[in-house]
This record gives structure tokens, sequence and C-alpha cells, in this order.
């Protein structure tokens, strides 16, 4: 067996800051040890802060072991951002992901830093920025040489391992290997490997670590008061955001658009904001949901809370956990990758009943209360031959969003040759439900017969739901043709004098303020691959309007950016889904 021979006492001279210990035996393959005291352990020296890199920590994304692709006692590395299963020990043949990860990097670590030490001897010369050596018999002019490598030292960027090696020499504080930090995702507790050991998090920047993996806030004013006192928000890389209206990453956007106006609903974004969480949280007088009784509730709260994160480390988001979510609940019917095909006001719908569900179905309290209102529908069937009344049914129904059919008005031009879009207004929509206009269509109840209907409003929600309906059908790829222009005040809009007229006596006097809505967009009819036997088909891309009520402006957030946009403005697109909130 081949002994590796130690230092010589010239090399213990030239690396005179070293501290004192016995020379390292053992091969750079095998399991490092550090001499670090318990004291050390607990508390990150200030070099020590240099291996953690906040911007590669991505705490928005499914959290599964990279190399087992477990789900459960899951640990991220604050060096490169990646999860890894589980603590324990470590032997040649076995030991968990996030051991043999630590053990790795160290082990690398080691071996460099050897490699650099031994041709730095060789060489006669002394370790220099950017791996250069400078050799005292190198050339003729060796003032020209070290002259020379040291301008080059001043462009290249200093080796992680080569600046903790320096560092180990100056300080009598120990520095740890890179890939040696690690944080538990579910309870947030910082561990040091290999040692196994819990560190304090008694410095900011852990703090913010903590903040971000799970961001809950004690109270709903204690979030007010914070959000009003920034008017400015800006991620690690100093880019400008807004909390509530940020880019969201999702190959399913039309999913994304009802989540970002879902959020913007100030009475589920209170009630979510102080009820995520682990069961860790100190929360008083709220319940905390949990993965196993609601695991829709629970995905949607964990994506509400980071979407109004005040202290985000990126500008933008992914909302993929949720996405899985909301396919495994619905039983693919909506699909992760795919959202051409996916009109918004289905995931609206199923969002919203499936999570009043799981609250009501556990004896909690729903939020989504608050945009269940009640009607009054009355339907007469009539016969085709005859024209007389075969049956009248009456019924008191809730609803949480009301459909409006946008009639199909042909685009025609002026006397300049210009496009000019027919315009209607949506109180004129609306009177559907005023409790005397007639609305006919084909009977379900009885095939083959004609139904007459009237709807009047009993009772308004404090949120009112608005769907304009542009097609006979929900197929998104037959959409976009109904290019009617729907205009509406964004502000005190009086929806209630118009859906429960003057005399109701439930009539309050509030007016409603606009929150949100989505805009469809029609694409350039194009032919793909896939439906080049139908020949042209017309796909949907679509974006979501935000009033920012702590800025009070309106921002128009798509999958790219999200900017801000003119009042005037917002009536002007091709509104399919609109929230109104009562002033």
């Amino acid at each position: 067996m081949k002994r590796t021979r130690p230092a010589s006492p010239n090399a213990q001279q030239q690396h005179h800051h070293q501290p004192s210990e016995q020379p390292h035996t053992s091969p750079p393959h095998k399991k490092p040890r550090l001499d670090l005291q318990q004291d050390t352990l607990l508390h990150l020296a200030a070099q020590n802060l240099s291996l953690i890199h906040p911007q590669n920590l991505h705490f928005d994304l499914s959290k599964f072991c990279s190399v087992t692709l477990d789900t459960f006692n899951i640990y991220a590395c604050l060096t490169c951002g990646k999860y890894f299963r589980g603590l324990g020990g470590y032997s040649e043949n076995s030991g968990t992901p996030a051991m043999r990860h630590a053990i790795g990097a160290a082990a690398a670590t080691d071996e460099l830093r050897n490699k650099d030490t031994t041709r730095a001897q060789s060489h006669g010369g002394v370790i220099r920025k950017g791996g250069l050596f400078a050799r005292k018999d190198w050339g003729r002019d060796s003032s020209s040489v070290v002259e020379h490598q040291e301008k080059r030292a001043k462009i290249l960027h200093e080796e992680d391992t080569i600046k903790s090696l320096s560092q180990l020499h100056k300080s009598s504080v120990p520095t740890l290997p890179p890939h040696s930090i690690f944080i538990n995702t579910e309870t947030g507790t910082f561990w040091l490997l290999p040692q196994n050991q819990q560190i304090e998090p008694d410095h900011p920047i852990l703090h913010q670590i903590q903040w971000n993996l799970n961001p809950v806030w004690g109270s709903v004013e204690e979030f007010d008061r914070t959000l009003a006192e920034t008017k400015k928000w800006t991620d690690l890389n100093n880019v400008p955001f807004v909390p509530g209206a940020r880019v969201l990453n999702a190959s399913n956007f039309p999913m994304a658009c009802v989540v970002s106006l879902l959020c913007n609903v100030r009475t589920v974004r209170d009630y979510f904001m102080i009820r995520g969480g682990s069961p860790t949280t100190e929360q008083s007088n709220t319940k905390i949901l949990t993965t196993m009784r609601h695991p829709l509730a629970f995905q949607f709260s964990d994506t509400l809370r980071r979407i109004w994160n005040v202290k985000s480390f990126r500008s933008h988001l992914t909302i993929s956990p949720l996405a899985k979510v909301i396919e495994r609940e619905s039983n693919g019917r909506f699909k992760v990758a795919t959202g051409k095909d996916v009109y918004p006001l289905d995931v609206f719908n199923f969002l919203t009943h499936h999570m009043h569900t799981e609250l009501t179905n556990a004896k909690l309290d729903s939020p989504f209360s608050c945009l269940q209102g009640k009607l009054k529908a009355k339907t007469s069937i009539y016969s085709t031959k005859g024209g007389q009344l075969l049956k009248e049914i009456k019924k008191s129904v809730p609803f949480r969003f009301l459909t409006c059919e946008v009639p199909f008005m042909t685009v025609y031009k002026d006397e300049h040759d210009r496009q000019i879009i027919p315009q209607v207004t949506l109180q004129s929509l609306l009177q559907k439900y005023d409790g005397h206009s007639e609305t006919t269509r084909p009977s379900t109840i009885m095939p083959g017969n004609v139904e007459r209907s009237t709807y009047e409003i009993r009772k308004l929600p404090e949120y009112v739901v608005l769907h304009l309906k542009r097609s006979s059908t929900s197929d998104a790829s037959l959409l976009g043709k109904n290019r009617t222009i729907v205009t509406f005040p964004t502000r005190r809009f009086d929806l209630e004098s118009i859906l429960l007229g003057e005399k109701h006596p439930k009539r309050t006097g509030h007016t409603y303020n606009y929150v949100g809505g989505i805009i469809e967009d029609a694409e350039e009819e194009i032919q793909t691959l896939d439906r080049a036997k139908r020949g042209i088909s017309r796909g949907m891309t679509y974006h979501v309007i935000l009033h920012h009520e702590p800025t009070d402006e309106f921002l128009k957030c798509d999958s790219v950016a999200c900017h801000t946009v003119g009042e005037e403005s917002i009536s002007v697109g091709n509104t399919i889904l609109a929230i109104f909130r009562r002033a």
C-alpha cells in the first residue's frame, strides 16, 4: 500500500498562516474531515456566507430530490439551489443524496486545492488570482513575465476554490467548502453537511432565505402596512416587480391568468395570506391548511403568497406546482403542458368550486362565498308546432358568475377605408337579468321544443364576475372571431341600478369598481403540422389586466412582461372575464 508523503518543512514555512494540525493523509476521494468546533458550526463566519447564492434558489418550483425524485425529507443546497433527500450517515457505498452531494463537492475542493499547492511548490512560485503561477526562472526577463501575469489576473475572475484557500490561510476561523450549507424545505432549519450540525439563523441573509421559503404573514394588517410603506420593489438583480402582478411562467397560460386574477380578489387574498405555511408556523386564531386534507387549497395558498411576496428573490415566478395539482385533481382535464385549448372560464369555475368544496368539507370558512349571489330563474317550455305552453319551471339558484352574450357584429369600413369595429355597452348586455327580458334557445329539458327564460337578480355578491361570451362554443380553436368591443366604466359602475332596479328592497346604493379581467388576443391564422389535415386553425393567447390597489395603477401582465396601461384602453380589448368589487 502506497503511503502519502507528508508535506516538507519548507512548504509549511511558506504557508505560515495555516493552523498547526496533523498532516492530511487520506486520499482526496475519501470523506474530508473538518476540525470545526461546536460554536463555529452553530454560527457562520462572515467569509462562509460567500458560499450562499440566493439567486440560485427557486423555492417556487416543485420540491423533489434531483437524484431519487422523492418528495419527502427534502433539503436545498444554498450554493447551487438543487434539491436532495435526507441527512444521515455516509459510507463508501451508501448515504443520502444530500450527504453524497456535500462530500463530493468537499472532496473535489480538497483535490483541486492539493493540486494547486503542489504546482506552486514545484514551480517555485506563489498562488495568484485566476490560477496563475509566477515562476522565478521562467524566461529571460522574469519581471516582464510577472507583470504580464498580473495584468491577466485583473481581468480573470477569482476561482471559488482558490479564494477559499486564501481565506483559510488568512483567518483563524475555518472556512467551509462549497455545497455544505443546506436548508430543510419543510421546517426551514439550516444544516451543515457532512457534519450533520444545525446552524442558527443569526444573519439577515438566512432570515431572507427562510422568508422566501415560506412567506407567511402574522396578520393582514401587518401585510397592508408593509405594502403601503414601499412603492418600489426590486429583486436580487435590481429588476423591478409589483407584488400581486407578477410575470407567471406557465405552459398553460390561461390557467396562469385565472390564478393571477383570483389572487387579486382581496377577500381571497386575505384569507390565504395568513393560513398557509408549515405546521410549525406560529399563528393565532387561524387554522393551517395541510397538503393532505386540502391539496388544492394548500398549493393555491403557497402560490398566492409568493405572488404577493414583497421580498422576492426573482421578479418572475412559475405556477408549475399548482398546475400539477390542478391536473391531478381534475383527472387530467386541465393539462400542465397544454393551454391552447383551455378556456379560462372553465378553469375559474373548477378552481372556485373545488376549493370551496375542500374548505367546507373540512368545516372551514370559504372565502369564495364573496363571489356567490342568488337569482330567480323562470323557464317556460313551448311547443314548436302549436306554440302552446308545455311546462313552466321557477327556481332560485346561486351563481358565481353571470354570462352575457356578446352579439356578433360585422367589421365595416368608413369613407377613409379604415376598419371600424362595432361597440356595445355592458349595461345593454346586463338587461338580460332585469326579470323581463326573455332569452330563447332550444330546450334541453324537453328536446324538440323551445325554452324562454327570464332571470331576476335577488342578491348581488361583494364581487360580481361577468363572463362575456363571444361564441356559442367553449372550444378555444373557434374563438376570437367575434371582435365586438364591450365598453364599461372601471370606477363607480352602478351595477345595482342595472341588475336590481331603482326600487329594489335590497339595494344599498353601493357602486362597483374594476378589479381585473382576462383579455383574449387572436393570433394570426397559422397552419400547424398536427392540424394540417383539418386546414387553417386559429389559436388564442390571453393576458390579464389588474387594478393594483396600493399604487392605484392598471397593469397588463402576460407571459413575458408586466407594464402599466391606460385606464381608457381597458375596455377596448376583447374581454371575456371581468371582476368588479363593491366600493
